[in-house]
């Protein structure tokens, strides 16, 4: 067996993908949604064996013509062992220690890769619990790295659970890992036999993001209206303008077609996807898959945006801090940060029972809970073709995303309960603030 050297996290490793991906690009450039570092070395501060792990990104639709083009560069195919949507490669000869997988942009595997690696980035106190498990592991299983991975699967599956994994997905998951401590224990398994039908159960937005417009667009004619007094105020006309979460691109679009250049990011790459269909002009806005605590662009721009609730979607404040710091990064000095937040109060008067839409003639349900000791609202949408999509949100107030501000280096400027401009005060269900950089 080979065998399991875990180290102290290498600043190196960022600058390792970074070079390696600079190298896959050219080819699959039209093709690849995007090229996500993904594994341990993706997470500062965390152990790691010294291998980069990447996922090339693209749709089912360009998985063959990805494997041609990959093997250009010397990636030898060798299907997806098992794990279905996701295919392996042996790495050219002499090239850098890593692994090279070519993930659908709706497969689980590339969900779970990334629920963990943001998880593990947003959440110290998960990271460093993880990594001392690595440590003992490897000590444990040193020559043995088939049981070294099997035994880390309990923890890693807590964290898929808590982040909206329901049990079956879970289930789909466990037995890769299964699979290899069986193998590292001389039993002999036909991985063909193992495969398993792609989950009913879906992350956010990866089948909502077809229907979305049809019922969530409205909010963008409020929101330019907004900004745009904003920008007139400091006299930003033509700004350079970042939206955060910005979905199917609704907002996006809107400042473009102002005279702004405009970039939109989002985690989302079913989202991604209804954005770049309603592009027709030079002038519209570019958009990348990425999410807001890895946020990797270049700045710097005169106003960042983060609307219609993105912020809720991150679940642990440290992760809100992050976001925060990686915002300031790329802010101009006298830029501003527009964000929204649905605060507890919303989710208590409006985030229980069912509501069913009517989203260009599919009639969705949506089931809402709201755990008001947690601060954790949940929403289940249920398509007619009996698939189902998880959502999780926190709520956040204002005493709490001032002082994660505070944190990252940033202070408050306003904070509205509209955009209408009416002052917050506390017990309102939604708050608007606009930030700028300390000092």
């Amino acid at each position: 067996m080979p065998a399991v050297g875990v180290v102290d996290y290498d600043p190196h490793w960022a600058k390792l993908f970074e070079t390696l991906r600079s190298g896959i690009l050219p080819v699959v450039a039209d093709v690849a949604i995007s090229i996500e570092h993904v594994g341990s070395t993706a997470v500062p501060g965390l152990p790691a064996k010294p291998v980069i792990d990447m996922d090339v990104v693209v749709l089912e639709s360009n998985v063959r013509i990805a494997i041609k083009r990959l093997a250009t560069l010397g990636y030898v195919h060798r299907g997806d062992l098992g794990i279905p949507h996701r295919e392996a490669f042996h790495v050219p000869p002499g090239s850098p220690r890593h692994h090279l997988y070519l993930c659908t942009s709706n497969s689980l595997a590339l969900r779970n890769h990334l629920v963990i690696r943001d998880c593990l980035r947003a959440n110290s106190l998960i990271r460093d619990e993880y990594g001392e498990l690595k440590r003992r592991l490897a000590e444990q299983h040193r020559d043995d790295i088939d049981s070294y991975i099997a035994a880390k699967t309990d923890f890693l599956l807590a964290i898929l659970r808590d982040h909206g994994f329901t049990d079956d997905i879970l289930g789909n998951i466990q037995p890769v890992n299964q699979r290899r401590a069986e193998r590292s224990n001389g039993k002999a398994l036909d991985t063909r036999k193992e495969r398993v039908a792609t989950p009913e159960e879906a992350g956010p937005y990866e089948l909502l993001a077809r229907l979305y417009d049809q019922g969530w667009s409205g909010f963008a004619d409020r929101y330019v209206a907004f900004l745009s007094g904003l920008l007139r105020s400091r006299g930003s006309l033509g700004a350079s303008i970042l939206d955060l979460g910005c979905g199917t691109g609704t907002l996006a679009y809107a400042l473009a077609a102002q005279g702004h250049r405009v970039q939109g990011i989002d985690k989302s790459t079913a989202m991604i996807e209804q954005a770049l269909a309603k592009r027709s002009e030079a002038t519209a806005p570019e958009f990348a898959v990425q999410g807001i605590e890895e946020l990797s662009v270049e700045g710097p721009f005169d106003l960042v945006t983060c609307t219609f609730g993105t912020l809720n979607y991150l679940v642990e404040p440290e992760g809100v801090q992050v976001a925060f710091g990686r915002v300031r990064s790329v802010l101009a000095q006298e830029g501003q940060f527009v964000f929204d937040s649905n605060t507890s109060q919303l989710f208590e008067a409006h985030h229980r029972g069912t509501l069913e839409r009517d989203l260009n003639g599919e009639l969705v349900v949506q089931e809402l809970d709201y755990d008001a000791q947690k601060g954790i609202a949940t929403t289940v949408f249920r398509f007619p073709d009996g698939r189902k999509e998880h959502h999780r949100q926190r709520a956040y107030g204002l005493r709490e995303l001032s002082k994660l501000l505070d944190a990252a280096g940033m202070v408050l400027a306003g904070q509205f309960a509209n955009l209408q401009g009416r002052p917050f005060t506390e017990g309102d269900k939604r708050l608007v603030c606009v930030a700028r950089q300390t000092g």
